[in-house]
């Protein structure tokens, strides 16, 4: 015979949804920092390619 285990109360779900919640939020952030810092990084080598061209 196995052992049972009780039923996850509703308070055990809430808990499990919004540790979900949290870390898709944190996801989403990491992200879009991420996202930031590549577009910067993109625009800074677009604007030195584009003065070297000016400049030659």
């Amino acid at each position: 015979m196995q052992p049972t285990t009780p039923a996850p109360t509703l308070d055990d779900i809430w808990r499990l949804f919004q540790e979900t919640d949290r870390k898709f939020q944190e996801t989403d952030r990491i992200i879009k920092e991420s996202q930031k810092e590549t577009d910067k990084r993109f625009h800074k080598k677009l604007h030195a390619k584009s003065r070297r061209l000016t400049l030659a």
